[in-house]
């Protein structure tokens, strides 16, 4: 034995007043013995008085305890856990046995996955017997979430919360579980308490504003960031946090200006950086966002989100070739990193874009590289893509060729019918176009009918379009899409109240289903009908989808409509530089600029919808003449 232990133990011999020989007969010689060994380092012989000690005291709960917790720092758990398993034996009902016993138990779960479950036992006993003791229950309801039972855990960690309120710690592991249970309600209210108790709780603040960002209350979770106390308002975290809520809330300026703030501290704040380059694009500043994006892209050159972000800049530029080439370098590294779905998602925007501004060829040559791979991976969208940039090419036999390798029998095969219903059309073969559509409605079966319907939709044949829509309607009533489009056919076609009452139906049955928000809202506004509601409506449908520059053109004219100009003005300008080349956004700014006096802002404004061949060309030119009149 080492002079230290020695020391020890004379002292206690003395401060207990019992003889050497005495206290050599007792088992608390040997575990006293045992325990100052082991501090000491002398571990072999500190197990051989634990076993000395058992053997006078075997019936003694304690000793095989202290033994356990011996064998644990020893690394032989198994050895641990069998004297430990005795002890629970000798004193069932005893909170420290049972705590030792859960601890131990935990401990050998990495070896045993079953001792998980001897653990929770041991703790959900000790739970009835000694609840004060926060530390075990907090690891009861920890064993709760790791067996997915967190609606029980939920239960313990309120229990725990119970006898000490203001516990950071214990509030966090409660909304974990409450969240991973389902009950976000519940969470958000919990969360709410905690940050009552305890005003600084600033991790509390930003997982609650999180989750009513999560549930689109984006103002009450500004609000939430904003309340925080001076001392915590600083919180980087928070701040960023702020920043996106204020962006989701359509605040732009306030996120924006928070924004540079937080890049002042911290300028490669990448996620900072594209949300204002999101913004900037909202608002229709293209080339701040352009020069964003160009940074973002330099920084992270496979970020294929940044990369569609740039890319849809510059379309909306009318710089389709560099946004071509933007993508075409992205897929390229992508390619080359094995990132083969990215890549794919790539070449899948860079043919859309080129769709948009209806530069067939360029779709042909972009797609057809990679047609065995587009075809092995059932990529149907894009190969009903390349079928329909030959079919707008004159290559009626090539579009018809691809559509025809699927198997009419199935769901690739009935959607390639209905493409090839559309290609004849643009080939002006209408007999053999109504003879696909034909097959498609024959079969009476729900999505046959909406492809049929889809593709009269896309045609613009709206009269055609709406038997199959109420026939399909009648099979599946609560179909969201079948309903937008009739609504929007009967609007079409001038049945306005008939398409009131879909639309209104449908916002009943989904209040966040943005199409039909803007829907309703601008053909009221069209109609100079009740514009304050249609005000409301749209403004939902421009909070759900704050960067979509048709609901902005919308509020702008709505506005306009209510005599709003300036409003109108704001909204009007934003959406003139987010579409990019739209006839009817010219319009309606012009509309406006002849309102404020900007006569010659207006012409210009007329003269560039007229250039776009659109629909409205007519009515456009008519007001052109009346300003070349009234000069």
């Amino acid at each position: 034995m080492k002079k230290t232990a020695t020391l020890l133990v004379l002292g206690l011999i003395v401060w207990s007043g019992i003889s050497l020989a005495e206290l050599e007969s007792e088992a608390v010689y040997h575990l006293i013995m045992a325990r100052l060994l082991a501090d000491e380092g002398e571990t072999s012989a500190a197990a051989e008085n634990f076993i000395l000690a058992i053997e006078q005291a075997p019936d003694d709960p304690y000793i095989r305890l202290e033994y356990s917790k011996f064998l644990v720092r020893q690394r032989r758990l198994r050895k641990a856990v069998q004297q430990v398993e005795v002890a629970a034996q000798l004193a069932p009902d005893d909170a420290d046995v049972l705590r030792v016993y859960a601890e131990t138990q935990m401990k050998l779960v990495g070896q045993d996955p079953e001792a998980l479950n001897a653990a929770r036992l041991a703790l959900e006993k000790l739970r009835q017997l000694s609840p004060g003791d926060l530390e075990s229950m907090v690891t009861l309801g920890q064993i709760y979430l790791s067996e997915q039972d967190p609606g029980r855990a939920a239960e313990v960690f309120q229990e725990v919360l119970a006898r000490t309120s203001g516990n950071r710690m214990v509030y966090r592991l409660l909304v974990d579980a409450l969240i991973r249970a389902g009950q976000d309600d519940r969470a958000i209210t919990v969360l709410h308490e905690a940050l009552e108790i305890d005003p600084l709780f600033t991790r509390a603040r930003i997982i609650l504003a999180e989750m009513l960002g999560q549930q689109g209350r984006h103002q009450e979770a500004v609000e939430i960031l904003a309340a925080a106390p001076e001392v915590a308002s600083g919180d980087l975290e928070l701040r960023k946090r702020l920043a996106l809520e204020l962006h989701r809330a359509g605040d732009h300026e306030a996120a924006l200006t928070t924004l540079d703030r937080i890049l002042q501290e911290e300028p490669g704040y990448y996620a900072g950086l594209y949300l204002k380059t999101v913004i900037l694009s909202i608002q229709g500043d293209n080339p701040g966002a352009t020069e964003l994006a160009k940074r973002l892209v330099a920084l992270n050159p496979e970020n294929l989100e940044v990369a569609v972000l740039l890319s849809q800049l510059l379309e909306r530029q009318g710089r389709v070739d560099e946004a071509d080439a933007q993508l075409a370098r992205v897929e390229k590294r992508l390619r080359s990193a094995g990132e083969t779905q990215q890549a794919d998602r790539a070449l899948g925007q860079r043919a859309a874009i080129l769709a948009r501004a209806e530069l067939w060829t360029g779709v042909v040559d972009v797609l057809e590289p990679r047609l065995p791979e587009l075809e092995e991976g059932r990529q149907l969208e894009l190969i009903f893509l390349y079928a329909e940039a030959q079919g707008r090419l004159g290559e009626r036999g090539k579009a018809m060729a691809m559509l025809s390798r699927f198997d009419a029998d199935t769901e690739a095969g009935r959607t390639a019918l209905a493409k090839q219903a559309e290609i004849l059309y643009h080939l002006e073969d209408e007999g053999e176009a109504e003879q696909r559509i034909a097959d498609l409605v024959a079969t009476e079966d729900f999505a046959d009918l909406v492809r049929a319907a889809e593709v009269y939709q896309r045609l613009e044949l709206y009269d055609e379009a709406i038997p199959i829509l109420e026939q399909a309607l009648a099979k599946e009533p609560d179909s969201t899409q079948v309903l937008f489009w009739l609504g929007a056919s009967y609007e079409r076609t001038g049945r306005n109240r008939d398409a009131e009452v879909i639309f209104e139906d449908l916002i009943g049955r989904q209040p966040d289903f943005a199409p039909a928000l803007n829907y309703l809202a601008y053909m009221w506004a069209e109609q100079g009908q009740n514009l304050e509601r249609a005000l409301d409506l749209v403004q939902q449908a421009v909070a759900l989808e704050p960067d979509n520059g048709a609901y902005i053109d919308s509020l702008g004219w709505t506005h306009f409509q209510l005599g709003q100009y300036e409003e109108a003005r704001s909204y009007l300008e934003q959406a003139a530089n987010l579409v990019g080349e739209d006839a009817v956004v010219f319009e309606h700014l012009g509309d406006l600029y002849v309102a404020l006096g900007r006569v010659e802002d207006a012409q210009e404004l007329y003269q560039r919808a007229l250039a776009l061949e659109d629909d409205n060309a007519s009515q456009v030119r008519e007001k052109l003449d009346q300003l070349r009149d009234h000069r």
